[in-house]
């Protein structure tokens, strides 16, 4: 990835994917997005897909996501975040995902993204998407996003098939998505979002999702997304971003049907997904990331995840982000993921990540995946991130099942995640967060999974956190995680961390997730990670992943990142790649995200190789993957999460977050998942996140994955 700033204001920024499927059938997918800023105000951003016909059925591989389900029929979902701050309050925030069912025609799915900003106030940007051509019915799905920033505060944002403008002066935005599957029954899912000026300055933004599903019972009003499970397999995942900074100090992000001003200046911002069971089992998985300005510095970017899969009960999902603004300057975010399951017994999960500012500016990322896999056994892997300033008095957070007051006045919590046993093998996800507060200060935060398979091998996973504080002020911290696979050979991982506590306030951040395959090698993939704040304002963030492979070698990768703050501001984030050939084809290529905390505002949170920080205001973030011919030719880059489903095919799920909070106003959040679900060849899909902040308000993100189908030989680019 070269980000070359130019003099001017142009900026070419080139993200060469190579995704180079071999024995089986080649693929080519060409994203190219040229932003070419021009001397004037106008910006052309061409995104060229270029789908070479292959053997079997046409594979298209576009921007942000693809689904490309083989077997049946061709599933590309894009979801297109487009953050575009303008010059004044504009917003434009385009979600396209384009879900083309293909029968043996070639589909070419242009986005083009016409951002054109004009002398006065009206920017025309015009994302089309051509779908061409079945074999039943030519389907044109246009897209037209235009934003026609008027002269009071009507703001019209058009990504629509039809345009219907009313008798009066409002204004109906109606983001149309036609997904036609055509051997059931047809289903359409509008997305309308109407931007409604009221007399004031207030602005509504409705994002309505209609859902109307013809057989069954119709459900009106999803507000985030909307996973419809069609009578094929067909999935649509739904990633919306919204970052709406407003001219004042409100900042309201609504991803809901009803945006609710309020009366003096606190913000909140509700995201509030309400999964609403049909007669069958649907599913939603809803995406919801929020960049909602503060008056301050603050930024918190929040990833929940949830993939929630329902047998016949309903699943209400809350992800409720109230992001209140105290009297100082603190902040508390709390994700919250309601998982309760109405018929049998209530069951709620609560991820709270509880960011408390400290006296400083920290910021806190968090990133919460939770992949509950159906099939056999389920599996409950919580992400726990528990930021406890411990200053004046100890913080207790607690993520609990079950918070039971006692009678005197000790206070009980426990977190504990039962998880019990489907028709296959027996799962017991056991996290007990027992925080039992002591006479003194003491605090016991014991974080116990216990993963037991009954059917295969038995794995007794104990991720046992003891903080306990002693005399003194010194906390030891074990993280002991057993893994001991008793049929093939005991592998004990330790991975003990031991924080111990400085004169001043000690953070533990304790992120720990355990893929532990069970049929054939058990990998696990720790990611722990420790912030521990020293005496002055040295940052340690020790990621290490352990890639253990236990059938043929065991390999150990340690990513360690070690991020020192230096004398000055700058910082030197050190990403370093390892990828070890194993005996066979395993490329471990880890991707970890540093979350540095500047001295001033800004954060640069790079999944880089090199960061290398400007002494002006560019800074050019290289990614550079460097994807390594094996002997066969497998190579699994892994970004955050490594997803590999053993039995069929690999499936690469990337999500990429980066938050760049920059001196201006402009902030880029992509998050781009791949889904690719291949049959014989390994598939790379890099996602290369450019946050590139220019001198004047354009920004320029380009992603560009470009998998070029080789015959023999591997292309690096």
């Amino acid at each position: 990835m070269i980000k070359t700033a130019l003099t001017g204001a142009d900026v070419l920024c080139y993200i060469v994917m190579i995704k180079t499927a071999l024995t089986g059938a080649d693929v080519l997918c060409y994203i190219v997005m040229i932003k070419t800023a021009l001397t004037g105000a106008d910006a052309l951003c061409y995104i060229v897909m270029i789908k070479t016909a292959l053997t079997g059925a046409d594979v298209l591989c576009y921007i942000v996501m693809i689904k490309t389900a083989l077997t049946g029929a061709d599933v590309l979902c894009y979801i297109v975040i487009i953050k575009t701050a303008l010059t004044g309050a504009d917003v434009l925030c385009y979600i396209v995902m384009i879900k083309t069912a293909l029968t043996g025609a070639d589909v070419l799915c242009y986005i083009v993204i016409i951002k054109t900003a004009l002398t006065g106030a009206d920017v025309l940007c015009y994302i089309v998407m051509i779908k061409t051509t079945l074999t039943v019915a030519d389907v044109l799905c246009y897209i037209v996003v235009i934003k026609t920033a008027l002269t009071g505060a009507d703001v019209l944002c058009y990504i629509v098939m039809i345009k219907t403008a009313l008798t009066g002066a409002d204004v109906l935005c109606y983001i149309v998505m036609i997904k036609t599957a055509l051997t059931g029954a047809d289903v359409l899912c509008y997305i309308v979002m109407i931007k409604t000026a009221l007399t004031g300055a207030d602005v509504l933004c409705y994002i309505v999702m209609i859902k109307t599903a013809l057989t069954g019972a119709d459900v009106l009003c999803y507000i985030v997304m909307i996973k419809t499970a069609l009578t094929g397999a067909d999935v649509l995942c739904y990633i919306v971003i919204i970052k709406t900074a407003l001219t004042g100090a409100d900042v309201l992000c609504y991803i809901v049907m009803i945006k609710t001003a309020l009366t003096g200046a606190d913000v909140l911002c509700y995201i509030v997904i309400i999964k609403t069971a049909l007669t069958g089992a649907d599913v939603l998985c809803y995406i919801v990331m929020i960049k909602t300005a503060l008056t301050g510095a603050d930024v918190l970017c929040y990833i929940v995840i949830i993939k929630t899969a329902l047998t016949g009960a309903d699943v209400l999902c809350y992800i409720v982000m109230i992001k209140t603004a105290l009297t100082g300057a603190d902040v508390l975010c709390y994700i919250v993921i309601i998982k309760t399951t109405l018929t049998g017994a209530d069951v709620l999960c609560y991820i709270v990540i509880i960011k408390t500012a400290l006296t400083g500016a920290d910021v806190l990322c968090y990133i919460v995946m939770i992949k509950t896999a159906l099939t056999g056994a389920d599996v409950l892997c919580y992400i726990v991130i528990i930021k406890t300033a411990l200053t004046g008095a100890d913080v207790l957070c607690y993520i609990v099942m079950i918070k039971t007051a006692l009678t005197g006045a000790d206070v009980l919590c426990y977190i504990v995640m039962i998880k019990t046993t489907l028709t296959g093998a027996d799962v017991l996800c056991y996290i007990v967060i027992i925080k039992t507060a002591l006479t003194g200060a003491d605090v016991l935060c014991y974080i116990v999974m216990i993963k037991t398979a009954l059917t295969g091998a038995d794995v007794l996973c104990y991720i046992v956190i003891i903080k306990t504080a002693l005399t003194g002020a010194d906390v030891l911290c074990h993280i002991v995680i057993i893994k001991t696979a008793l049929t093939g050979a005991d592998v004990l991982c330790y991975i003990v961390i031991i924080k111990t506590t400085l004169t001043g306030a000690d953070v533990l951040c304790y992120i720990v997730i355990i893929k532990t395959a069970l049929t054939g090698a058990d990998v696990l993939c720790y990611i722990v990670m420790i912030k521990t704040a020293l005496t002055g304002a040295d940052v340690l963030c020790y990621i290490v992943m352990i890639k253990t492979a236990l059938t043929g070698a065991d390999v150990l990768c340690y990513i360690v990142m070690i991020k020192t703050a230096l004398t000055g501001a700058d910082a030197l984030c050190y990403i370093v790649m390892i990828k070890t050939a194993l005996t066979g084809a395993d490329v471990l290529c880890y991707i970890v995200i540093i979350k540095t905390a500047l001295t001033g505002a800004d954060v640069l949170c790079y999944i880089v190789m090199i960061k290398t920080a400007l002494t002006g205001a560019d800074v050019l973030c290289y990614i550079v993957m460097i994807k390594t011919a094996l002997t066969r030719a497998d190579v699994l880059c892994y970004i955050v999460m490594i997803k590999t489903a053993l039995t069929g095919a690999d499936v690469l799920c990337y999500i990429v977050i980066i938050k760049t909070a920059l001196t201006g106003a402009d902030v880029l959040c992509y998050i781009v998942m791949i889904k690719t679900a291949l049959t014989g060849a390994d598939v790379l899909c890099y996602i290369v996140m450019i946050k590139t902040a220019l001198t004047g308000a354009d920004v320029l993100c380009y992603i560009v994955m470009i998998k070029t189908a080789l015959t023999g030989a591997d292309v690096l680019c």
